[in-house]
Parts: structure tokens; C-alpha cells; sequence
């Protein structure tokens, strides 16, 4: 029996998990705008970059060490092989829960297996996830077969492992890689010390590394808590190996710059410069270079400190390209609230807690020249003894744990601002004139004695406004005041017009953002500006070979 340190992780775990749990109820009951920070600028925020990248990067040790032992017959490495497919369904299990809470429709998950969209890179993540998740159970099967005693299960699911393997190999190195070229569509938007065509290789190289380093982590750290043997002969190839790979990595993202014409970028002195340099000096370069002394790679207190730098590297990648690295040109200020936080912490809990118990119930370390024995389920009525009769040790763990469990709920739904309890209103938001030519009927009506020349588009009630909007300049650039016409509702929508005092600001009619009007039936503001502005913005850049007019932020600045 493996004989298990005491500790208070467990608890801990157990607090965060409520916490986060709760925060994830008023996230479903009230939707997303109550709980984060994310608008139309950042609809990306802290859940879908760490949650979802970072969590599949962490995961890539699966396909990793399965390649290395079942391909490539290298046998010394068999030990963690179950280990490395255990961290993978873990870390995509868990990104499937992280995607839940970020998608606006979570319940609607499944219409991307009736409604192929064939040009979306999203589109092939998602596949090549949900076959990989198909292939993780089949390469994972063998161990719940094992420790449940079914034999003949066992043997059929170990007839499958080669294709199995081969399968899983190729599954994870395409969407490893397609989460990078998820993100070259954000040219112009993303900072181009990040932006390259490189962007998918740089995101499986880097996933690679980070996989293996979590592997070796987990194979210390499970040795150290249940006694089992993993040392200096076990995990010091592996740092050698990721070593080798960190170097590749970092010569290949120089010459990537150099080629591209980037390389001054890293000593301009701005922000992005310095945390790309933080990236590749601090998180890769030094821990490549420490990997390449045995002595280091054989100090286990060594290997588990620059683990830790590899993975803050590689969640600092993460992070620089899918939000970071975006606000200069967005001019976002996103910030993840304390919920989103508690969410993806809530996570990390979950995949600790159940790597524990599987760890512990089931055979994931164990071969055959193995003498170690795991901790077998309790039968029914032994459950009924030790946890429901006061006094037992049982009993009193679970008392505690549901002390925790409970403190963690109060302490969450007492702290939650009240926009999460009643939902975030969606407000009417009108055009702000900017100058003071204006007056008001008796019926309270907006009418313009003349055009304004400067006018504030409300862009959405999160205050990103189109600001300082040259409306006189416009009027007089497409032909005077006969144009107004071309903008502003009129004729066509069956409205007389007798004078150029009669065209009424776009909210007189779209009175809210996103609500179409009750009494008119006008769409909402936001749908009547795009539908005005786009078709010109995308005709007449071309003609005035200003490309930055087909870009959204020419307006939304």
C-alpha cells in the first residue's frame, strides 16, 4: 500500500473547488457579463488563454512520452507512460470545462459535429480535441480494466495501444499547432514580435517542452507523497531532452525575427519588448542552459525549481500572444476579475483532487517488475462504516471536508457584486453630440438646426466609443447635404423628408444598443451603424488605397 504523507492539500483544493464552483452557478445563471470583464474589444479573457491554450500545452506530455515508449521502443520511459496519459486526459477533460464557462451557448457544444464550418481553424481544434479526448480513453482504458480486475477488457484495450498511439501522435500534433494558427488571423491586432507564420511550430515546440517538464513533475512529486521510485536516473534524460528542445525553440525564434525584420523590436524599451525578452531569456534560455549540466539535471530540488520556471514560460506565452500582446493595438485595459481568477484556479484543484484519487485507486505506476500495491475501493458496506458512523476517522475527513466545502459557498455568494445576482442590463445608448447645436421639441425629441461637425458614436455600453467622428467633413466628402440620405434613415424606410432639419439622430429611432425598437421595429443602434458604415468603409478603402479603412479599428480606436 502506498503510505501516504499528511497533508492539507486536499482541503485546500476542496475550498478552492467551492469557491470556484459557485462562482461558475451565477456565471450560467446570469451569464458572462456579471462575473468578467470581458466586452467586444477583449471577448477573449483569462478563461479561454489559460484555461483553454495553456491547459492543452500542459497536456502535450501524453502524446509525448506515448511516441517516445510505444514508437520509438524506448522502454526506460514506460514507468511515466501511464503517468503522461493520465496528465492528458486531466488537462483536456478540464479544458472542456474551462470552454464551457467561456462560450456564450455552452449547451449548443454539439452543433459543431452537424454544422461543419470547413474554413475555421476553431473548427479543426475542435475535432481534433474531441477525437484526441476518444483516443485518450482507449490509451487510459488498460488501467481502469487493471485495477477493476478485468482481464480479458485489459487484453483487448493493450491489442489496441500501437494505433492507438500512432493515432494520438498525429491528432495532437495538429491542433497543438492549430492553436497557434488560431491566431494569425489577429495580423494587425496581435504585436508582431509575436505575429508570424512560425506561430503554430512555436506553439508545438513549446508545448512539447512544458508536456514533458509537467510529466516530470508529477512523477517527483507522486514519488515523494506515496513512496514511489522516480529519481535522478528517471527524470534526468528527460531534462536533458527538454533542454535540447528549449534550444531549438529560442535559435529558431531568432532567426524568425531576424527574417522578418523584428530583431530591433527587442530593445526599443517598450512593454511587449520587455516581456518578450523575459519570455525567451528568463523562462527558456536560462532553463535550457542549467538542463544542460548533469549535475543539475540529477538534483531533484534543481529540476522541480526550473520545471516551475518552464511552465510559467510556457503559460507566459500563452498569455503575451492570446491577450498581452493585443492591447497596444486594442487599447484594452482588461483585467480578469477575482471570479475569473477563482475559476481557473478552480481548474488546477480539480485536476490535483482527481489526479489523487486515481493515483491512489488505480495502477497508473504500475509494470510488471513493480512490487508496489495501490489502494483498492472500499467495498459498500466498509464505505457505510467509515463514513457514516461518527466517531471514524472517515467520518470525521468527511465532516471536515464538507465544513470547507460549505464555508467556501458562503464565503463566495457573500463576496459576488451584485451585477453577477441580477444580471447586467443592457442599456440604451444614444449618439453623443459633440458641439452644442441642438435643441429640444416639446415631445422631447433631438432635432438639429444644423449638422454638427464633430459628433461621439456610442460604440457599446462598455464606453468604447467611436470618438471625435468627423460628421460635417463626411457630408461635405460625399457630396453636401443632399448625402445626408446615404447615412441617415430616410425615404426608403417610408419616412417623409421636407428639410435637413428632419434627419434625427440614429437613436431617435434605434433607441438601444442591442434591442430592436418595440414600436418602430428599428434594429438596434449597434446592427444600423454597421450596416451603414461597413459596405462603404470596404468600397472606398480600396479607391483611396487606405486599407485601414476595411479595419475596425479606423473607428473603434
Amino acid at each position: 500500500m502506498y503510505k501516504e504523507k499528511r497533508s492539507y492539500l486536499n482541503e485546500i483544493c476542496w475550498f478552492i473547488v467551492a469557491v470556484g464552483a459557485t462562482v461558475a452557478f451565477f456565471r450560467f445563471w446570469r451569464g458572462l457579463g456579471g462575473v468578467t470583464r470581458l466586452d467586444d474589444v477583449t471577448p477573449w479573457g483569462l478563461g479561454v488563454v489559460f484555461d483553454v491554450a495553456c491547459g492543452i500545452a500542459l497536456a502535450a506530455g501524453g502524446f509525448t512520452i506515448a511516441a517516445v515508449v510505444y514508437i520509438f521502443q524506448i522502454k526506460r520511459y514506460k514507468p511515466v507512460a501511464r503517468l503522461a496519459v493520465l496528465s492528458a486526459c486531466l488537462g483536456y477533460g478540464l479544458y472542456c470545462v474551462g470552454l464551457a464557462f467561456d462560450m456564450g451557448r455552452p449547451e449548443r457544444f454539439w452543433h459543431i459535429l452537424i454544422y461543419p464550418q470547413i474554413h475555421s481553424v476553431l473548427f479543426e481544434v475542435a475535432w481534433c480535441v474531441i477525437l484526441y479526448m476518444t483516443v485518450l480513453f482507449f490509451e487510459f482504458t488498460p488501467v481502469v480494466c487493471e485495477g477493476a480486475g478485468w482481464r480479458r477488457l485489459e487484453r483487448f484495450f493493450k491489442k489496441l495501444t500501437l494505433p492507438v498511439v500512432i493515432a494520438g501522435v498525429a491528432l495532437s500534433t495538429l491542433h497543438q499547432s492549430s492553436l497557434g494558427a488560431l491566431f494569425l488571423i489577429t495580423k494587425g491586432k496581435l504585436d508582431a514580435l509575436w505575429h508570424t507564420q512560425m506561430l503554430p511550430f512555436f506553439f508545438l515546440l513549446s508545448a512539447i517542452s512544458a508536456g514533458i517538464t509537467v510529466v516530470m513533475l508529477l512523477g517527483i512529486a507522486s514519488a515523494r507523497r506515496w513512496k514511489r521510485k522516480f529519481g535522478p536516473d528517471d527524470y534526468s534524460p528527460l531534462a536533458l531532452f527538454i533542454s535540447f528542445i528549449l534550444y531549438g525553440y529560442i535559435f529558431l525564434k531568432i532567426i524568425d525575427l531576424a527574417v522578418r525584420g523584428s530583431l530591433a523590436r527587442l530593445w526599443d524599451g517598450s512593454g511587449n519588448s520587455l516581456l518578450f525578452l523575459i519570455e525567451l531569456l528568463v523562462f527558456a534560455l536560462a532553463p535550457a542552459i542549467l538542463f544542460s549540466f548533469r549535475s543539475i539535471r540529477r538534483s531533484q530540488r534543481a529540476v522541480i525549481y526550473i520545471g516551475i520556471f518552464i511552465i510559467a514560460g510556457t503559460v507566459l506565452n500563452r498569455m503575451n500572444v492570446g491577450l498581452v500582446g493585443t492591447f497596444a493595438a486594442t487599447g484594452s485595459t482588461y483585467f480578469p476579475t477575482w471570479m475569473e481568477i477563482s475559476y481557473s484556479l478552480m481548474l488546477v484543484a480539480m485536476s490535483v483532487l482527481i489526479f489523487n484519487a486515481i493515483v491512489k485507486h488505480f495502477p497508473v505506476f504500475i509494470d510488471q517488475n513493480d512490487s508496489h500495491q495501490y489502494v483498492k475501493a472500499m467495498p459498500p458496506e466498509e464505505r457505510q462504516t467509515a463514513f457514516y458512523i461518527p466517531g471514524h476517522a472517515g467520518y470525521q475527513r468527511l465532516y471536515r471536508l464538507s465544513l470547507i466545502v460549505v464555508l467556501g459557498i458562503g464565503l463566495t455568494a457573500a463576496a459576488v457584486p451584485s451585477v453577477a445576482v441580477h444580471g447586467r442590463r443592457i442599456l440604451s445608448s444614444p449618439v453623443k453630440p459633440s458641439v452644442e447645436r441642438q435643441y429640444t421639441d416639446a415631445g422631447g425629441s433631438y432635432i438639429y438646426r444644423e449638422a454638427p461637425d464633430v459628433i461621439t458614436l456610442n460604440g457599446d455600453r462598455m464606453g468604447k466609443d467611436v470618438r471625435d467622428f468627423p460628421h460635417q467633413k463626411l457630408i461635405d466628402a460625399l457630396g453636401g447635404d443632399d448625402s445626408c440620405i446615404l447615412c441617415h434613415c430616410g425615404t426608403e424606410q417610408g419616412i417623409q423628408i421636407d428639410s435637413n432639419e428632419d434627419f434625427k439622430p440614429c437613436a431617435y429611432c434605434h433607441n438601444d444598443m442591442y434591442r430592436s425598437n418595440v414600436e418602430s421595429g428599428a434594429i438596434g443602434l449597434k446592427e444600423a451603424y454597421h450596416t451603414r458604415c461597413i459596405a462603404c468603409h470596404d468600397q472606398e478603402g480600396p479607391k483611396r488605397n487606405i486599407a485601414a479603412m476595411s479595419e475596425c479599428t479606423y473607428c473603434h480606436r
